[in-house]
């Protein structure tokens, strides 16, 4: 409200989350994930932008990739709404000690996400039931499944879950402008329409 023209902060806004895109782009190319894409993680002024502590990237190039896997990821904690849907089902199976998923598991694992994903509450319950069905649908296919295939299957998906973090990252901020601006402001709506899409249950 303070700013002379609120189109510049968007633009700024925007500028940086396509700058933050390039570094994730560049990370993936070498197989890495940053894993840990939060605001106080982002360095910027008028000219640059950096990803900074690197403390829990993963190598998605280790041959050891199972067992370095079990090693990195953190104990399960739903609260923890920067991690995609399948990181939580493999923290959740290290943390339980369990080599398989069932039905039920499933169900456990969805609640909980949802039940702590206060993003997803702006939304309305139409998305949240939304989500619990692509993550049910999604999750589906790892039952009965051993560990290591559930491992080797997640891990395709590593080039979304920076982009899935910094996209969290980013609905928090436009959720706030959103309350500070007008709300027929197309672009902003339609933004944290694509976003929504990015944090998707079924990467």
């Amino acid at each position: 409200r303070s700013l002379s023209c609120s189109k510049i902060y968007i633009y700024t806004i925007i500028d940086r989350y396509k700058n933050l895109l390039t570094s994730i782009g560049l990370l993936v190319s070498k197989k890495i994930v940053h894993n840990n894409i939060l605001f106080e993680n982002i360095i910027t002024n008028k000219y640059d932008i950096l990803l900074t502590d690197f403390s829990k990237a993963l190598d998605i190039s280790r041959i050891d990739i199972n067992e370095y896997i079990q090693n990195l990821i953190i104990e399960y904690n739903p609260i923890y709404i920067y991690y995609p849907i399948e990181l939580h089902l493999l923290s959740y199976l290290i943390t339980n000690k369990i080599d398989s998923i069932s039905n039920n598991n499933i169900n456990q694992i969805i609640d909980d996400v949802l039940e702590n994903h206060y993003i997803l509450i702006h939304f309305g319950t139409t998305i949240i039931s939304k989500f619990k069905e692509d993550g049910i649908r999604f999750l589906s296919k790892y039952i009965n499944k051993s560990f290591d295939n559930i491992v080797n299957d997640v891990l395709k998906y590593y080039t979304t879950w920076d982009k899935y973090s910094l996209s969290i990252n980013y609905l928090i901020l436009l959720i706030e402008i959103h309350k500070n601006i007008s709300h027929s402001n197309k672009f902003i709506i339609l933004f944290m329409r694509h976003l929504l899409e990015n944090i998707s249950f079924n990467p």
